[in-house]
């Protein structure tokens, strides 16, 4: 159902949400009005389009609907955004997955014990009444085809708490609007390798989803924002050997359990991404629901055909089993196709993952 509306897309990050991730991030009021008006055009929808494909991933935070001190804009000012996006997408014929990426209370990666929004009961009903708010804003929009996805990367310690606040928030969902669409992401920032613990609801209207950025070593290579790869600080090629990354876990053993999954790999190569990826491939085939992976993508300063290559292995693997997938990301954020400047970063990145520049 999902895979024929939702099968090859692209993230719109670092608009309406990790803003303050971009060099210069707007600091004050005027600054994020300035960001608001320019980082997304009707230029850059065009451009989406015309490379072919048919949906965007649109992730929000909590903190441009939500006032609090660390607010730079208004609930009015964002919902407006996000309407003038989604009526070029339909210009465009480009459908929408609306991300709720960052909500209050929920903390990247806190995997030792349960994160505050599933344990703080004020969090949680702020979480579900988010929803409620979208669901009545959008309740009468048929087109583009506009599904929402509940959380981005959930971390929960307990193993189940998501699980009741994930169904708790699409039957709000569904008791405003019936026939919204409705993503939620497996635990572990997403992980694949927990798609299983997933509880699965009896809804046509629900979908499961994963990311995919496995082996790190490669799609995070010299990432300045990651401890690790600064200190491993080597290039990967792609198909190519990661052996010795195994050998430098050994020897800085506090990054294992970030990396328990795939620590033993030595190598990366299609194949090694087809036994990364059995844990969602393997769930496509025994739940009978649609999967979709919301995030795939190699940093920026990876080679082009390195870079292209795995991308397009991980997609024709994914389309093997009709799962949507979207590339991360469209606009900068260390792993975009364009600059600030709406620039193309690398022409041959691009005409390699997308045929046409």
């Amino acid at each position: 159902m999902i895979y024929e509306q939702f099968r090859n897309g692209i993230n719109i990050g670092g608009w309406l949400s990790q803003y303050d991730c971009l060099n210069p991030f707007p600091q004050n009021e005027k600054e994020m009005q300035k960001h608001l008006d320019s980082f997304i055009r009707e230029e850059n929808i065009a451009q989406i389009a015309s490379w072919g494909l048919d949906h965007i991933r649109l992730p929000i935070d909590y903190r441009v609907i939500v006032k609090n001190e660390e607010s730079l804009t208004d609930r009015d000012t964002a919902l407006a955004c996000m309407d003038r996006c989604i009526d070029w997408c339909e210009k465009y014929h480009l459908n929408v997955i609306l991300d709720l990426h960052h909500a209050e209370g929920n903390i990247f990666g806190m995997m030792d014990r349960p994160m505050p929004l599933l344990t703080d009961k004020k969090l949680w009903q702020n979480f579900i009444n988010i929803w409620r708010m979208l669901t009545e804003h959008f309740r009468d929009r048929t087109s583009p085809v506009l599904m929402f996805e509940l959380l981005n990367e959930v971390s929960d310690g307990s193993g189940y708490l998501w699980n009741r606040l994930y169904q708790e928030t699409v039957k709000a969902i569904h008791e405003i609007d019936r026939n919204r669409y409705i993503l939620v992401g497996s635990n572990e920032q997403n992980s694949p390798f927990r798609l299983k613990e997933l509880e699965l609801m009896e809804d046509e209207r629900v979908f499961y989803n994963f990311h995919f950025y496995d082996p790190q070593v490669f799609t995070h290579q010299q990432a300045h924002f990651s401890e690790e790869m600064v200190r491993y600080n080597r290039k990967i090629h792609y198909p190519g050997d990661i052996s010795a990354f195994t050998d430098f876990l050994k020897e800085n053993r506090e990054y294992i359990p970030k990396y328990s999954h795939v620590a033993m790999e030595r190598e990366v190569s299609s194949q090694t991404m087809r036994v990364l990826l059995k844990d969602a491939l393997d769930f496509a085939v025994y739940s009978g629901k649609e999967l979709y992976c919301g995030e795939l993508g190699v940093i920026d300063v990876a080679d082009a055909s390195d870079a292209s290559g795995w991308i397009l292995d991980v997609q024709s693997i994914l389309d093997e089993y009709r799962i949507g997938h979207a590339i991360w990301n469209y606009k900068e954020m260390d792993f975009g196709f364009i600059g600030l400047d709406n620039c193309i970063k690398s022409p041959e990145r691009l005409e390699k993952v997308f045929g046409k520049f």
